[in-house]
């Protein structure tokens, strides 16, 4: 959730232990972790968090963690992702153009 945000209510209907993390009005029992810290919703984002990654990676991995089932890539999107397609041709040896 402090990436992504707060899990849409069609997820959370779903969700067998949704009271156990949300009160009834569907706002997040914020807790501290083991280090104290409380995290909240939204509070940084994914580049952030991955520093100076490659962004076509962050996206990448933006594209894999979405909430809902339907709005993450599927293995074919995956594979077709340029991230993906600019590192099989590094490792064949490829080019674009081929």
């Amino acid at each position: 959730m402090e990436i992504k945000g707060i899990p849409p209510d069609s997820l959370l209907d779903r969700a067998s232990r949704t009271k156990v993390f949300f009160t009834e009005k569907r706002k997040p029992i914020l807790k501290p972790n083991s280090s104290g810290t409380i995290r909240t919703p939204n509070a940084r984002t994914l580049e952030d968090l991955m520093g100076d990654e490659d962004p076509l990676f962050v996206d990448f991995i933006s594209k894999c963690i979405e909430w809902e089932r339907s709005d993450r890539m599927n293995p074919e999107e995956a594979l077709s992702h340029q991230w993906i397609q600019e590192g099989l041709l590094e490792i064949t040896g490829g080019s674009k153009s081929e």
